[in-house]
């Protein structure tokens, strides 16, 4: 029996990202009838619901709309994990555009693991700049960026390395294991806090469960032109030393000890480093994004991060399902 996947959209106030996004999906290569469209709106608005009826009314693929009343990509994508239908429920970034062949290849890793060992399956996320500057970053910054070009061959990913949140893929079995996500993280509005999908996948792993990646599975990601300048990246370097944060708390005991011990080591040889200057502009900036996440870290470490509640909501929901068999 084919596996039948539930492609989740968590999207929020880019209905023109949205629109290019359903149709990257109207064109892949996977049958139809093995997979659902299932868009969580957490933004202002009607325009992401107009863009789903649109795409409605051009396709054959079984399509669901909500909409949530909060921002929050945890809440839009802890909302997927209740009400998913397939066996493997796969998400995208809003602001991805999907290849042709990206869902047959996702699907294409459980049917070569088929004893229940995979737990989730991320995919290749290749930049598709929208300014011309984007090209003179250096690879080693994409991570940035959700960027992720790990290997040239499908491979087992090993600790502590993890796909992305804008293209993987979990089971149900790894979804029954692992919870949901936590909602003291994700993006909210203007903030640039993230990790969410790490923390998830981590507790996938822990469960005993591979992660998989495969270069088949490729999205293009778009970078704009705000995301191109230092302020921006030196906020987002300093929310992922936040999600780092959190993460680590989730170790066990032993564990933690050892990751913040060895953190307090990796910073002194850090600190040492002032007293030698750097070399280079380059070099200058490397700095100023490790002192950004080091920043989020100690933010993390006195915050009260543990005492968020996730709020009340009511869901308004429109289902939208045109497809034929």
């Amino acid at each position: 029996m084919d596996t039948y996947a539930t492609v989740a959209i968590c999207t929020a106030n880019r209905p023109s990202y949205l629109a290019d996004l359903l149709g990257s999906l109207r064109d892949q290569t996977c049958d139809p009838a093995r997979f659902e469209i299932l868009v969580v709106d957490n933004g202002q608005g009607s325009e992401a619901e107009y863009v789903t009826m649109d795409h409605c009314s051009r396709s054959g693929i079984k399509t669901r709309y909500v909409k949530l009343p909060i921002q929050s990509l945890s809440l839009a994508r802890n909302y997927a994990l209740n009400h998913f239908s397939g066996d493997i429920l796969a998400f995208l970034d809003d602001d991805v555009l999907a290849e042709p062949e990206w869902l047959e290849r996702l699907l294409e890793i459980w049917s070569q693991y088929q004893d229940g060992s995979v737990g989730a399956v991320g995919g290749k996320i290749l930049p598709h700049w929208e300014d011309d500057t984007g090209a003179f970053y250096d690879r080693k910054y994409w991570w940035l960026f959700s960027l992720l070009d790990y290997s040239e061959q499908p491979i087992v990913m090993r600790f502590p390395d993890l796909p992305f949140g804008a293209n993987f893929a979990v089971s149900r079995q790894a979804i029954a294991l692992a919870g949901k996500f936590d909602e003291r993280l994700g993006r909210k509005g203007n903030s640039l806090l993230s990790g969410e999908e790490m923390v998830f996948l981590n507790d996938v792993r822990s469960a005993g469960l591979e992660i998989v990646y495969t270069p088949l599975a490729v999205v293009q990601h778009r970078v704009s032109s705000e995301r191109l300048t230092p302020s921006w990246i030196l906020r987002r370097a300093e929310c992922e030393g936040v999600g780092l944060y959190i993460m680590s708390n989730k170790l066990p005991k032993g564990r933690r000890l050892v990751r913040t011990l060895r953190k307090f080591v990796e910073w002194g040889f850090f600190s040492l480093r002032l007293f030698w200057g750097f070399s280079s502009r380059t070099e200058r900036f490397d700095w100023r994004i490790e002192v950004a996440m080091r920043r989020g870290y100690l933010k993390g470490v006195f915050a009260k991060y543990r005492n968020v509640r996730p709020a009340n909501l009511t869901v308004q929901e429109v289902e939208r399902s045109p497809f034929k068999p």
